[in-house]
C-alpha cells in the first residue's frame, strides 16, 4: 500500500493503514506500506512494488494516472485505486473502489448550508485531484439547492497540500473573514489548522472520512464517512477468492458504501430533521446528485 502522508497523523492515512493492516492479518497477507509518496514519484515506486507484490493498493484518487501508466507493464500484479477511479481503461489488473464524492460533497454542503443559519460556507480543499473536484461539484449543487443565496454563499480555497497546517489555518481564517460560518476541510493532516481557526472564531465544522466529533464537541456538526474497514475487507476477500476484477466498484449512499454521522450535533432539531431526510433520499435513490466537477 502507498499513502500520500504518514500513517500516524491526520485522518485519511491512519484510517487507511488501520483497515489495510486488519485486512492483511485476516487474510494472511505478507503486507508492507510506503507512506508520504508524492504523486510525482508514484510511478517509479509503484513499478518497484509491482515486481515483488501480487496486490498493490494506492490510497488516493491522485494516484490514478500513475497506476494506469504502470499497470500494463505488470499484468501479473493486481492494482487497486482506493477512493476514486473514474475509468480503468479496460485493464484487467486495475480495480477502482470508488466512493461517490459528488454525493459526499452534496451531503456535506447541504448540512453546512442548513447549519450556517444564513451565513456562508467555506471549503478548505487540498489538491485538485478527481475526488476533490467531484466533492466540490457536490458542494456547489447543494449550495444551489440549500444555501439562501445559492452557490454565491459557497466559498472555496485550495492550499495544494495535505500537511501544511499553517497554510490551512490562514485559508480558514480568510474564509471566515469573508463570511463563512461553517467550514468543510478536505485536507487530511492539515485540517488541524482549520480546527484552530474554527476554535478561535466559533465557526462550525463538517469533518471528513471518520467520525471526528470528539475533536471539537462544541463545533463539529457531523462527519461524512468513507467505508475504510468494509471496503478493504472486500478487497482482501475478493483477492483471496480470485474474484477481484479489473472494474470499478462503486460505493454510494444507496449501497451502503458511504454515509454521514447522524444525528447532527450543534444544530437545531429542524436542521437535523432536514439533513436526515436528505440522507434518506440518497439512500433510497429519490435524490439524485449530478456528476459535476468544479476545478480551481
Amino acid at each position: 500500500m502507498i499513502t500520500t502522508g504518514a500513517v500516524t497523523t491526520g485522518d485519511w492515512d491512519p484510517a487507511s493503514y488501520k483497515a489495510f493492516t486488519a485486512m492483511a492479518e485476516k487474510y494472511g497477507f505478507q503486507a508492507s506500506n510506503e507512506d508520504s509518496v508524492g504523486y510525482d514519484e508514484a510511478e517509479s515506486i509503484l513499478a518497484r512494488l509491482a515486481q515483488s507484490n501480487d496486490l498493490v493498493i494506492a490510497t488516493s484518487a491522485g494516484y490514478g494516472a500513475a497506476v494506469m501508466s504502470v499497470a500494463p507493464q505488470y499484468p501479473d500484479t493486481m492494482f487497486v485505486v482506493w477512493a476514486l477511479l473514474e475509468d480503468n481503461g479496460g485493464l484487467e489488473n486495475v480495480a477502482g473502489f470508488s466512493s461517490d464524492f459528488n454525493e459526499l460533497g452534496y451531503v456535506a454542503g447541504a448540512a453546512a448550508c442548513l447549519a450556517a443559519e444564513g451565513g456562508k460556507i467555506g471549503h478548505v480543499n487540498s489538491e485538485p485531484i478527481p475526488a476533490f473536484t467531484h466533492f466540490s461539484g457536490g458542494i456547489e449543487q447543494a449550495a444551489e439547492e440549500y444555501c439562501p443565496n445559492g452557490k454565491s454563499d459557497s466559498l472555496e480555497t485550495y492550499i495544494n497540500s495535505f500537511t501544511d497546517v499553517s497554510k490551512a489555518k490562514l485559508a480558514a481564517e480568510d474564509l471566515i473573514g469573508n463570511g463563512a460560518t461553517v467550514l468543510i476541510p478536505t485536507i487530511d493532516a492539515a485540517a488541524t489548522g482549520v480546527l484552530e481557526a474554527a476554535e478561535a472564531s466559533g465557526a462550525k465544522l463538517i469533518m471528513p472520512y471518520v467520525d471526528q466529533l470528539a475533536l471539537a464537541p462544541d463545533l463539529v456538526v457531523t462527519s461524512w464517512l468513507l467505508g475504510f474497514d468494509p471496503q478493504y475487507d472486500e478487497i482482501g476477500r475478493l483477492f483471496t477468492e480470485g474474484e477481484l476484477k479489473g472494474e470499478i466498484y462503486p460505493e454510494t449512499f444507496e449501497n451502503g458504501g458511504i454515509d454521514l454521522v447522524l444525528p447532527l450535533a450543534n444544530v437545531s432539531d429542524e436542521v437535523n430533521a432536514q439533513v436526515e431526510e436528505i440522507v434518506a433520499g440518497l439512500k433510497d435513490g429519490s435524490i439524485q446528485v449530478d456528476d459535476r466537477v468544479v476545478t480551481p
